[in-house]
């Protein structure tokens, strides 16, 4: 679960970061997700940070059940 280990102050905001397990790193395209939680009080973002750390563990349940989910490429607009 998340905790503090998963925050980052930037300035006066927190962001974010868990790194995406091994075995899926390579369907993701990347090895951590980093967001930012738009708030500056650090009880509040431990709060925030709890549930985008449940919410992106059901992504990764998810991707880890359906093996045919792929990472779509980005488009250059």
């Amino acid at each position: 679960m998340a905790s503090a280990a998963n925050l980052r102050l930037k300035g006066s905001r927190f962001y974010f970061r868990r790194t995406i397990p091994y075995n899926l790193v390579e369907r993701f395209g990347r090895s951590e997700i980093v967001r930012l939680l738009h708030i500056s009080e650090h009880r509040k973002a431990i709060v925030r940070a709890r549930a985008v750390w449940l919410w992106i563990q059901g992504v990764f349940e998810v991707v880890l059940q359906q093996p045919t989910l792929t990472r779509e490429p980005r488009t250059t607009r």
